[in-house]
């Protein structure tokens, strides 16, 4: 990321690949604030990564994201990236025996939290005209696996970002008012 140093958020970052993602910044001098819902995970993270911030947070709710936001700004003054990581691999049965609750859970977790992120992030990454908003997601959006109607529904992307411009920011018809 350059000579830098970047303001990096990660959602469910205190485990698993969140975990990976944000313990690989503080090396090179960047500062990281993490959320996540599972209290041991975030001290474990807390203990390997003293510097870096933790928020408790189930990402797909509003006021969970705002607190999320309001630590992070206290913590970071800002944000040059966010991750938006936090996933659940949601119901693994027939599409006709999903209830209308899992449906839900799993389309807020794993959508209805990137787009409540990246609403919060906006305006955070607006005045400097520049920084990267990433959206993980599992296969299961490309692939269409078995009985992950929710899941695959969720994250099913027509194509994932693959070109930048020189300059590293994204050139497309959504951002062409920003060129």
């Amino acid at each position: 990321m350059g000579g830098t140093s970047r303001r990096v958020s990660v959602t469910a970052g205190a485990a698993g690949i969140g975990r990976a993602i944000a313990g690989a910044f503080p090396a090179g001098g960047h500062r990281v604030h993490v959320c996540d819902i599972v209290a041991e995970a975030r001290a474990d993270f807390s203990a390997a990564s003293p510097a870096a911030g933790t928020t408790r947070a189930g990402i797909a709710e509003v006021d969970d994201v705002e607190r999320v936001f309001e630590n992070l700004h206290l913590r970071l003054y800002g944000l040059d990236v966010l991750f938006n990581n936090a996933r659940i691999a949601g119901s693994t049965r027939p599409v006709e025996t999903v209830s209308p609750a899992d449906w839900r859970r799993c389309v807020a977790v794993n959508l209805d939290s990137a787009f409540l992120c990246a609403r919060r992030a906006a305006p955070l990454l607006e005045p400097q005209r520049a920084g990267v908003i990433v959206n993980i997601a599992s296969t299961a959006g490309l692939h269409g696996y078995p009985d992950r109607t929710p899941c695959a529904a969720a994250e099913w992307s027509h194509r994932p970002r693959r070109d930048a411009s020189p300059t590293g920011r994204s050139r497309s018809t959504l951002t062409r008012s920003r060129w």
